[in-house]
This record gives C-alpha cells, structure tokens and sequence, in this order.
C-alpha cells in the first residue's frame, strides 16, 4: 500500500533490519517473566489475539485515511495482502488455534500481575505488532 511504502522511506529505513532484530531478540525476556504467571498456550493466545485486534485497528485507521488498503477483506490471498491487515488476519487465525489448544488440554490460567503485565505488554506492543511494522 500507499501507507507502507512511504513507512519504508522515512530515514530509520535503512536501520529498520537492525532494529527489527534488536526488538525480536527480546522476546525471551518477554517469555521468562510472562510464563511463571500464565500457561504457555493460554498466553500465546491472548498475546497474539490482542496484537491482532491492534492491527485491525490500525489497518482500518489505514484504510479510512485513504491508503490503496481500501478493504479489509481481500479477494484474493497472496502477496496482493498489505502487510498490516494480513499479519492482522495471521494472527487472529494463530490465536484461535493458540486458544483451542489451551482449551483442550485444560492450561488456561493467567496471573495478571504487575511482572506479567509488563511481559505482556512488551511482547505484544514491541514484538507483535511494533518489531513486525518494520519489516
């Protein structure tokens, strides 16, 4: 899209690489402190359904400001799909499947606290959805 492709020009674009693997590397950190508090499966779920409701928003907001993304719903899957609103629908699937794992071999707990949280919101605001927009 129209969007993407300035995104691409602004002047961090040549360091974007680096900075996506400088963000991406992090996710253990993420993992280690999120992981005493939830079940694996439960917490992969959550994280990536809730980076997948962020996209949405953001490629609607895309969308609605005018960008060649004019529709959510593509007619045709394959490299015709905005990044956004593909890695949107990518992540929606996983954490559905991520989610009825959880379900069917009972780990759905999560602890919501202050460490969690903090895990929580590192994964899905700089690994999920910030790391992936560089790319």
């Amino acid at each position: 899209s129209s969007f993407e492709g300035n995104l691409r020009k602004l002047a961090f674009a040549p360091i974007a690489p680096y900075l996506f693997l400088a963000l991406w590397s992090t996710g253990f950190i993420g993992a280690k402190y999120g992981l005493p508090y939830a079940d694996p499966f439960i917490f992969l779920a959550v994280r990536i359904l809730i980076a997948a409701v962020i996209l949405f928003i953001v490629a609607l907001f895309v969308t609605l400001m005018g960008s060649t993304t004019a529709t959510l719903m593509q007619k045709k899957i394959g490299s015709n799909i905005p990044l956004i609103s593909g890695t949107a629908y990518q992540y929606l699937f996983s954490g559905a499947v991520l989610g009825l794992i959880a379900l069917t071999i009972k780990q759905t707990s999560i602890d919501w606290n202050l460490k969690f949280n903090s895990a929580f919101i590192w994964l899905i605001g700089v690994l999920s959805v910030g790391a992936n927009s560089l790319i």
